[in-house]
């Protein structure tokens, strides 16, 4: 992550909300709530065991993570570099994905589908689809904070406290997470119902028309748009994660530097 690398937001999911907002308004789908932004959720954690844990971690502070620390390597750049390249993979990974959302796995119905389903299944498909995605790039995002550990607590009692502390929110948000995940893939599989809905049993060049440059196109437009923002949300997260525990190791070595060895003390002394 070099100084040509943007900082990614830490909102992320105010694109989330805003393709939600657009969906509500174009489909009628007014009994669909807001979902709430990633600050919002971390506002009203209400899990009560991992608010414990959470404020265990809080209150030991970087002082609770032992001074025990690996040498150090390059000042923690190649720890950045490494998480840059799997993160850049993740997008990678995305990317095909979405460049063909009619290829499996959790291929979305082709317009020849729309003559051969009941509705229900075909609206399901959606809901099917984006909850995959966006379940995939959350566990490798996983992946990565859990092979991120022991190389950031090897920085030394800060970037071990900020990794301990990251775990901990990790747990306490992520029932909220997983229901939001979950409203959000209702919230295509509701638009895609209530858009067959309205024509019962459409021609197929309407249907190819649907597909081509009408709603279906849209939605899964947005449905990219989504698991997106998504990732951008879980990028924004580690990013962060790591740059804070760079900048607070470089912190700890300048403090080193400039703390008088035992010997200097003694040669004042006499």
């Amino acid at each position: 992550m070099d100084a040509s690398t943007p900082i990614p937001t830490l909102e992320p999911a105010a694109d989330v909300a805003r393709v939600v907002a657009e969906l509500r308004a174009r489909h009628r789908l007014e009994r669909v709530p807001p979902l709430p932004t990633f600050a919002a959720i971390l506002e009203d954690i209400s899990d009560v065991a991992a608010t414990v844990v959470l404020a265990e971690v809080v209150a030991a502070g970087p002082e609770g993570f032992g001074t025990e620390k690996a040498a150090r390597v390059d000042d923690g750049r190649w720890l950045a570099a490494h998480v840059a390249e799997q993160l850049s993979s993740l997008d990678r990974f995305l990317g095909r994905r979405l460049a063909d959302p009619f290829a499996p796995p959790s291929a979305l119905p082709d317009a020849a589908s729309f003559h051969t389903a009941e509705a229900r299944d075909i609206a399901a498909r959606y809901r099917q689809r984006l909850l995959a995605i966006v379940r995939t790039v959350r566990r490798e995002a996983s992946r990565i904070r859990a092979e991120l550990g022991a190389d950031l607590r090897a920085l030394g009692p800060a970037p071990a406290y900020l990794e301990r502390l990251d775990a901990a929110l990790r747990r306490a948000v992520s029932p909220s997470l997983d229901m939001r995940d979950t409203r959000l893939g209702e919230l295509f599989e509701a638009a895609v119902y209530e858009g067959l809905q309205r024509v019962p049993d459409p021609e197929r060049a309407l249907v190819d028309r649907w597909h081509r440059s009408g709603w279906v196109a849209r939605l899964i437009a947005d449905l990219g748009r989504v698991a997106r923002a998504v990732a951008a949300e879980e990028r924004a997260l580690i990013h962060h994660l790591v740059q804070g525990a760079l900048a607070a190791s470089a912190a700890d070595a300048e403090a080193e530097t400039a703390a008088p060895s035992p010997n200097d003390s003694k040669e004042v002394a006499a």
